[in-house]
């Protein structure tokens, strides 16, 4: 399973520290909206950021029945961690569950 980050620094800081504690992390440096379709599809997608939106990406890159998990920013600056059920790209049910 690979780990996205957007900032080399911070990737290589984190494969060392993990590498470490004796575990080989997948990190791929790139930017999170895409996913990582090399090694997709994935039965969950957990992003640690957040975002306005679902990326479309996501949707074909987690597999059907699927879940997705992230961080949604709204006005204000106000957060809401939200769970989903992927159903592929048009099939996203239109309701979300409360992480708790």
């Amino acid at each position: 399973m690979p780990s996205i980050e957007t900032d080399e620094g911070v990737a290589r800081r984190a494969r060392e520290a993990l590498s470490r504690s004796g575990c080989t992390p997948h990190l791929v440096v790139a930017d999170g909206r895409a996913g990582h379709l090399d090694e997709a599809p994935y039965d969950r997608l957990i992003a640690t950021c957040g975002f306005r939106n679902i990326p479309l990406a996501w949707l074909d890159q987690v597999l059907p029945g699927g879940v997705i998990l992230t961080t949604l920013r709204g006005w204000m600056r106000s957060l809401g961690l939200v769970k989903l059920s992927a159903g592929g790209r048009g099939a996203m049910p239109p309701s979300f569950s409360c992480a708790s």
